[in-house]
C-alpha cells in the first residue's frame, strides 16, 4: 500500500482539467496516498483573460468543491489515503530563490499566448509584463513555502505551459521534487487524459508514446488499427472533429496539378509557447525564404502558401506581418500563390493536387502522409520522430526531397506510421474511471450524482465572453489592416 505524499495544483476552472484533477485525486487516495489539494483559483495575483466568467466560475467552484457530497465521495474512494486542502501560506523566507531568467522566460511566453503574437514588445506591454512577473514570483514563493512545511513525493500539474504551472514546475525542479503533468493530446479527449512523467512539450517523448501505442494496437487488434485510424482522418476531412474544414467549401482553381508544393502555415505564437521552434529553419517566414531560394533552382515547380484560418484571431501586428509578406511575394515572384487566412479553398483538395506538402508543427503534415503525399517538415512537430514526415536538416536535403518521389513501399510505410498517430489521438491515454462525461448538448461532468461542471449559465457566459473577445479582436484587426 502506498503512503506517499502528493500535492496537486488547480489554477484554472475549465471543466475537463477539474474533472481530471478529481480523477487523479480519487486514484491516489485509493492507493493510500496523502493528497494535499492546492485549490488556488483566486489565491494569487494572476491577470485573468476573461474576468467576468472566470470570477463567476471561481465563486461557484469554491463553494462546490467544499461541499459535503464531494467529501463523501472522496471517503468512498479512499483505501487508507486521505485528502486535505492545501491553503496558501505566508512567505516568510528572506532569500529569493527563483531565477530571473526563468521568470522573464515564463512571463514572455505567457505574453505571447495572451496577446496571440509571436514577438510582443515588452516595453509596449510593461503593465501586463509586471503583473505576470508578480504572479510568477508569488506562485513560486507560495509553492516553496508549502513544500518547506511538508515536502511531497510527487506534484501533479496541468500541462506546464502556463505561467503559474511553470512557476510551480520551476520551484519543484530547484528542490528536486518529481512532477507529473496531466494533459490531453487534443480537444476531443473529453473523458481521457495522459500522465507525462517527462516534459509535455518534448517531441521525442510524445513521438515514442504514440509509436508504442500504435505498435501494440497493431499487434493485438490489426483490424481496429486500420478502421479506427482511418476514421480519425476521415472525420477531420469531413469537418466533424475540426471546424476549419466546414468553412473551406471552394475547390482549387490552380493550374499544373502535380507541379506545385503546398506550405501549410501554423500559428507562430503557438509554436513558440509549445517549444516547437527550430534553430536552423527559424521562424516560418524565415523557413519560407529558405524554401523559396531552393525552389528557384527547380524549374517548373510552383509554390502555394496556405495561411491558417486561425490567423484572424491573432494580433494586428501578426496579421500585418503576414499581409506585408504576401505583398512582397506577389511583387517578386509570379510562381507563388498566396492563400491568406480568409481564403475558402479546401485544404484537402490542395493536398490531392500537390506534388508534396511542407509544414511546421501542423497535424496536416500527418494527414498529407496518410493521403500518400511526401510530407516534408521544415521545423519542429510533436510527430517529428515517428517516421511520418521527411525532415531535412538543411536546404541541400530539402532540395533533394523536393525533386524525388515516394515509391509504393514508402507510401505504405508512412501511411502505417500516420495511423499510429491517429490511433493514439482517437483512443489513447487513460479513460476516466470515476468521472462521467454526459456528451452533447450540455457536456457536463459528474461523479455519481455530484455535478463537477460549472452551471450551464456560467459556461454560457464563459463562451459568450470568449466569443466577444474573439470578435472584437477580429474587427480590430480588420480595421487595423487599413493602415498596413
Amino acid at each position: 500500500m502506498s503512503h506517499r505524499s502528493v500535492v496537486i495544483f488547480t489554477f484554472r476552472s475549465q471543466d475537463w482539467s477539474l474533472a481530471t484533477t478529481l480523477e487523479i485525486i480519487s486514484e491516489e487516495i485509493g492507493m493510500g496516498s496523502h493528497v494535499r489539494w492546492a485549490f488556488w483559483l483566486d489565491k494569487l495575483a494572476f491577470p485573468r483573460e476573461l474576468p467576468i466568467s472566470e470570477k463567476l466560475s471561481t465563486c461557484y467552484l469554491k463553494k462546490n468543491m467544499g461541499s459535503r457530497k464531494l467529501v463523501e465521495l472522496f471517503k468512498k474512494s479512499s483505501s487508507g489515503g486521505k485528502i486535505d486542502i492545501l491553503e496558501t501560506l505566508k512567505d516568510t523566507r528572506s532569500n529569493q530563490e527563483w531565477e530571473i531568467d526563468k521568470v522573464n522566460e515564463a512571463c514572455y511566453l505567457e505574453m505571447v499566448s495572451r496577446l496571440r503574437e509571436s514577438a510582443p514588445s515588452i516595453s509596449s506591454n510593461k503593465r501586463l509584463a509586471n503583473r505576470f512577473k508578480r504572479s510568477y514570483v508569488e506562485t513560486y514563493n507560495m509553492a516553496a513555502s508549502a513544500f518547506e512545511a511538508q515536502r511531497p513525493d510527487i506534484v501533479y500539474l496541468y500541462n506546464g505551459r502556463f505561467l503559474q504551472e511553470r512557476a510551480v514546475a520551476d520551484c519543484c525542479a530547484s528542490l528536486g521534487i518529481s512532477v507529473i503533468f496531466f494533459e490531453r493530446f487534443n480537444p476531443e479527449w473529453k473523458s481521457r487524459f495522459f500522465l507525462f512523467e517527462r516534459p509535455t512539450h518534448s517531441p521525442s517523448y510524445r513521438s515514442q508514446i504514440m509509436l508504442d501505442y500504435g505498435f501494440h494496437l497493431k499487434i493485438n487488434s490489426p483490424e481496429d488499427f486500420e478502421t479506427i485510424g482511418e476514421k480519425w482522418f476521415r472525420d477531420r476531412q469531413l469537418g466533424i472533429t475540426q471546424t476549419f474544414t466546414k468553412n473551406q467549401n471552394q475547390k482549387p482553381v490552380l493550374k499544373d496539378l502535380g507541379k506545385f508544393v503546398v506550405f501549410f502555415h501554423s500559428s507562430e505564437d503557438e509554436l513558440i509557447t509549445t517549444d516547437l521552434t527550430s534553430i536552423y529553419w527559424g521562424t516560418q517566414i524565415e523557413a519560407i525564404e529558405k524554401l523559396i531560394n531552393v525552389m528557384r533552382k527547380i524549374p517548373g515547380l510552383r509554390l502555394v502558401i496556405r495561411i491558417h484560418p486561425n490567423l484572424k484571431y491573432k494580433s494586428k501586428k501578426e496579421i500585418a506581418q503576414w499581409a506585408q509578406f504576401e505583398d512582397r511575394l506577389h511583387r517578386e515572384h509570379d510562381w507563388i500563390t498566396f492563400l491568406n487566412h480568409e481564403n475558402k479553398m479546401n485544404s484537402y483538395d490542395l493536398i490531392l493536387g500537390a506534388r508534396s506538402v511542407i509544414t511546421v508543427g501542423s497535424t496536416i503534415g500527418v494527414e498529407a502522409a496518410f493521403m500518400g503525399k511526401r510530407s516534408i517538415l521544415i521545423g519542429r512537430a510533436f510527430h517529428e520522430e515517428m517516421g511520418i514526415t521527411s525532415n531535412p536538416k538543411n536546404v541541400e536535403e530539402l532540395s533533394s526531397l523536393l525533386t524525388s518521389d515516394l515509391n509504393a513501399n514508402d507510401k505504405s510505410e508512412t501511411r502505417s506510421k500516420a495511423l499510429n498517430y491517429a490511433n493514439f489521438h482517437i483512443s489513447g491515454g487513460q479513460q476516466f474511471k470515476k468521472l462521467k462525461y454526459s456528451g452533447s448538448p450540455f457536456e457536463e461532468y459528474f461523479w455519481e450524482d455530484f455535478r463537477v461542471s460549472r452551471p450551464y449559465l456560467i459556461r454560457a457566459i464563459f463562451r459568450l465572453e470568449s466569443k466577444l473577445r474573439s470578435i472584437f479582436l477580429a474587427i480590430s484587426n480588420r480595421i487595423g489592416r487599413v493602415n498596413v
